[in-house]
């Protein structure tokens, strides 16, 4: 990434952007929300190197795989909560709609079962993800580049 990220911080009144990518190494996600204009910014950026039997994995599984871990890991934001979800790989816009779906898709599908989301297609050039996806080399680790706590009180 060659710019400043500048974060911004969370405003549960609007609509969550989630936008996720994979590449041979890792995975990604960025979760964003549109500011008064329209620009998106950055909440929270996360990325974790794939393991040794996630290398093995088709490239729509690596997709799928990316969408289900920034979903757990944005789990707090996008519980309950109608979200955007962004991703690159076409397969992914439509596969819910498969007649036949592998035991792993199908896996994988009753866990976005709880989630409310509407997914588009997002040229790989204009994915915020792709870079984050891509920042790995031999090394097995999960990259924070930063995270937002929340304090909430309940009444």
């Amino acid at each position: 990434m060659s710019e400043e990220i500048k974060r911004k911080q969370p405003d549960f009144n609007k609509t969550f952007i989630l936008t996720t990518d994979a590449s041979n190494q890792g995975l990604a996600a960025v979760l964003s929300q549109a500011d008064d204009r329209g620009k998106e910014e950055v909440i929270s950026l996360y990325s974790k190197c794939f393991d040794k039997c996630q290398l093995n994995y088709s490239t729509t599984d690596k997709e799928l795989q990316g969408v289900i871990k920034g979903i757990e890991n944005y789990r707090h934001y996008l519980l309950g909560k109608e979200f955007i979800l962004r991703t690159d790989h076409k397969a992914l816009t439509y596969m819910w709609e498969s007649k036949n779906p592998t035991s792993r898709l199908l896996r994988w599908s009753m866990k976005l079962k709880e989630y409310k989301f509407k997914i588009e297609y997002v040229k790989g050039d204009d994915n915020i993800a792709d870079g984050c996806s891509r920042i790995f080399r031999e090394e097995k680790k999960t990259l924070r580049l930063f995270t937002t706590r929340l304090r909430m009180s309940v009444k």
